[in-house]
């Protein structure tokens, strides 16, 4: 169903939700708002997910706030910047797929990046990323998300991106909590497919868990006040909803150190429709439970005028601001000032059964075409994972690694983090090292039996060579110092 046609089908759904919302009401009592408190999280452990226009938005933080988030898990979503400001684009190619300008989005990307409006792109290499697109979508058709992962391809490895495509899901968020069907696409667009997303992407942030919770959660449903975190002082000038929710587990409360993860409602799925069936029905929250996880549920909410926001979606076309894309735009800046509030009272300490992160990271040596690194051990780790340039390279049992096959005279950077069974630490910090130029001094290709004849190689070297790639058959050597051999980082004979 386009946007287009989800407006006039608006009041049938809200006529329809008012019905259901009578039924959910769990006591008349009305919730206390209270402040949004500051809790011991890490600023380096943020992610954002969400769904539909929550999911453009999590691409829009993503990418806007790359050094401040690093994770995202997006359903339903698309390309950054997708509807290029116009309502038009936003139900056109940005709903069917076709005719999405990636060239162009590109382009602004990087020209956003090089102004210092969004930050540097390179920030997004490191980060997981998570996607799903059902394949009876017909709101966000699949196209779109297969542009959103092209999109991702130009900052980050296909290592990084984990893209569920082949479910039978209609257009939803898709958690075993879900009240609806898989194929359902219909309020509260919470759907079960009989999988656990919320235990894919989690993963993928914050390494192995502990198993979820099953029984009543230990934590705390908090509604908090938004107004604070706008401009104004009045969410509803943005189309924001005037309190938001926040899932704080006990052992947050306490003051262990926690991890946060933002998530990010769609279309018709504000309170004023759904009450907190989104907050209290993703997924996350059994998880966040035992894994010391604090949860953000920012609320957007419906306006008619000034902004133009019927459907109470997040702004990724451009109705509260034409920066609705930039860090300077109303809503993300908002979400991003509870960040700092949430995050305001780190008081450091890990997450407990996770390893710190690595300290004492250094470059013992290069050569033209390698680079050791090394580190102090973390406690309770059970090895290392090494980052180069923001991706996976390698692991290492031992607090030292050599990472070989590299360019001559090229700058590299490496993190490390300590894992165990309980996850994966916050990366260590990070350090540079620009391999040597190249060693030899001459190159000649010739067969086994001419650098013999040249006195290049030694009798032994020339059975050896032989023997393992043919007598006659041509191989380059090098000239290092005054030996030759066949590694052009100029290493032993192989």
């Amino acid at each position: 169903m386009s946007f287009a046609r989800l407006i006039i089908c608006t009041l049938r759904h809200v006529m329809l939700a008012l019905g259901v919302l009578a039924l959910l009401c769990v006591s008349g009592h009305a919730q206390t708002v209270s402040p949004l408190n500051a809790y011991n999280v890490n600023p380096n452990t943020v992610t954002v997910a969400g769904i539909s226009s929550g999911g453009f938005m999590a691409v829009q933080l993503q990418i806007a706030y790359s050094k401040r988030i690093f994770g995202t898990a997006v359903f339903a979503g698309g390309p950054y910047d997708c509807a290029e400001d116009s309502s038009n684009l936003a139900q056109g190619q940005c709903e069917s797929g076709n005719g999405i300008p990636l060239q162009t989005l590109l382009d602004y990307t990087n020209t956003q990046a090089a102004n210092g409006t969004i930050d540097p792109t390179s920030e997004v290499a490191s980060k997981p990323i998570y996607m799903f697109s059902g394949t009876n979508d017909t709101t966000v058709h699949q196209a779109v998300m297969d542009a959103l992962k092209q999109y991702y391809l130009n900052y980050t490895s296909a290592s990084n991106v984990t893209y569920n495509n082949n479910t039978a899901a209609a257009h939803a968020w898709i958690s075993p909590a879900g009240p609806n069907s898989c194929s359902s696409s219909f309020i509260p667009y919470i759907n079960d497919c009989g999988l656990d997303p919320e235990q894919s992407f989690l993963t993928l942030f914050y390494g192995t868990l502990k198993p979820k919770s099953t029984g009543p959660l230990g934590g705390s449903y908090i509604q908090f006040d938004q107004n604070a975190f706008v401009a104004s002082g009045h969410a509803k000038d943005i189309s924001m909803d005037s309190t938001g929710w926040v899932y704080v587990p006990a052992n947050c409360k306490a003051g262990q150190a926690c991890r946060l993860v933002v998530a990010l409602h769609g279309c018709l799925q504000y309170p004023g429709i759904i009450q907190q069936q989104f907050v209290q029905k993703s997924g996350i929250n059994e998880w966040a439970d035992t894994n010391n996880i604090i949860v953000l549920y920012p609320q957007a909410t419906s306006s008619f005028s000034n902004p133009s926001n019927p459907l109470g979606c997040w702004d990724w076309w451009g109705y509260s601001s034409p920066n609705y894309a930039l860090k300077s735009a109303p809503q993300m800046t908002a979400i991003m000032a509870m960040v700092s509030q949430i995050t305001s009272g780190q008081q450091g300490g890990s997450v407990p059964g996770v390893p710190a992160a690595p300290s004492g990271m250094s470059v013992t040596a290069t050569t033209a075409g390698s680079v050791s690194l090394s580190w102090n051990a973390s406690s309770g780790a059970s090895s290392y994972n090494v980052y180069r340039n923001g991706s996976k390279e390698g692991s290492s049992n031992s607090t030292a690694y050599t990472d070989n096959g590299l360019s001559a005279s090229t700058t590299y950077t490496y993190t490390v983090t300590a894992t165990s069974s309980s996850g994966e630490s916050a990366p260590s910090s990070t350090v540079s090292a620009t391999t040597l130029s190249t060693p030899f001094t001459q190159s000649l290709t010739a067969t086994v039996v001419q650098h013999l004849t040249a006195s290049r190689i030694t009798l032994a070297q020339y059975l050896q060579l032989g023997q393992e790639f043919g007598f006659n058959t041509p191989i380059t050597l090098y000239l290092c110092g005054s030996t030759w051999t066949d590694s052009p980082t100029c290493g032993p004979m192989q």
